[in-house]
């Protein structure tokens, strides 16, 4: 099966819309970055929230590999009290080293 080259653009874009889409609902001003150093270490959303910070990796893969998780593990480096999330199209409910992994359709 083929996939089109824009799906993980599509993807990330309809888990940033989502995120926005809730704290625009809840009467919040959004607070959302896109991250990436000089090193190309990339967070693709931060987002701060009650003056904590919340990392997403998004992905549009049903398979889960460990190496979606080495930008988050990066911002942790750099920022210890930071909550982690890997939203990806897999089945995967679970924590592996500190990062929430969930399914896009499960989002809170």
């Amino acid at each position: 099966m083929k996939i089109h080259f824009a799906r993980g653009a599509v993807f990330e874009n309809l888990i940033l819309t989502e995120i926005l889409k809730n704290e625009l609902n809840q009467g919040q001003k959004p607070n959302v970055y896109y991250w990436r150093d000089n090193h190309q270490n990339v967070v693709d959303i931060i987002q701060e929230k009650n003056s904590k910070l919340i990392a997403y990796e998004i992905k549009s893969s049903e398979t889960y590999h460990l190496d979606f998780l080495k930008g988050l593990k990066y911002i942790k480096k750099l920022a210890p009290d930071t909550t982690l999330k890997l939203i990806y199209a897999g089945e995967l409910y679970q924590e592996r080293e500190g990062i929430q992994i969930r399914n896009w359709k499960n989002l809170e």
